[in-house]
């Protein structure tokens, strides 16, 4: 199908843009062209207002090939904002949906405990570490992340932050510096292979587990039973 302009599918009735919404589900990759030009326009609208901190598509995906060329839509696309307010304020100027994205809020209160209760349940799962021992380290390592200091911090997924704890310190030591970044990269890919979402009810640990551990073999190494 032919690729439209974001004026054009803001044009489309309902119907055609459920029509286009059917193909997305198929091949993300193809449309998220239309979500950023949708996002560029509302930085132009609304990105003055001082309590945005930054404005990113979000969607909820599964890969279909394992190097996610082709990725299938498991959620609709959406606009995630992200500002500086506490949790439970939003900025009443912001619309709930553009340009037929919905418009979601996020107080980085609110992301900050998305991502500590993420790690305590990754950390549960993969090195049996107990939710004081998650939240101690959040607090050694991160506090002021998760605090919003860091306006970069979110631009990374949860698991990012603890795939250094997954691997055994001796092992770690001797990767070198580019070497160390890939073989990192390739335990989150190995964690979010399965499924974008680790908090989701149906989230399969134990082959996660088992991607993650094909991955340590290349040094020798494994997740503790």
């Amino acid at each position: 199908m032919k690729k439209i302009t974001l004026d054009e599918w803001i044009r489309l009735s309902s119907e055609q843009r459920d029509e286009i919404k059917e193909k997305w589900k198929e091949n993300w990759n193809e449309w998220c062209y239309l979500l950023d030009e949708a996002i560029e326009s509302f930085k132009d609208k609304y990105g003055e207002i001082q309590e945005i901190s930054d404005v990113n598509p979000a969607y909820g995906c599964e890969s279909v090939t394992p190097s996610y060329a082709v990725s299938r839509l498991t959620t609709e696309p959406w606009i995630s904002v992200t500002t500086s307010l506490k949790e439970n304020e939003f900025i009443k100027e912001l619309p709930p949906e553009y340009a037929h994205f919905k418009v979601v809020q996020e107080p980085f209160g609110s992301i900050g405990r998305k991502y500590l209760k993420e790690w305590v349940i990754a950390l549960k799962n993969l090195l049996g570490w107990s939710e004081e021992k998650t939240i101690s380290w959040a607090e050694e390592h991160h506090s002021d992340d998760l605090a919003g200091e860091n306006e970069w911090f979110d631009h990374e997924f949860p698991c990012h932050y603890i795939t250094e704890l997954l691997v055994p310190k001796d092992k770690l030591i001797l990767l070198g510096g580019l070497e160390r970044v890939k073989f990192l990269e390739k335990i989150e890919v190995a964690i979010y292979a399965h499924n974008p979402s680790p908090l989701s009810e149906n989230y399969d640990w134990v082959a996660t587990r088992k991607r993650v551990n094909d991955v340590l073999k290349g040094i020798d190494a494994s997740l503790p039973v």
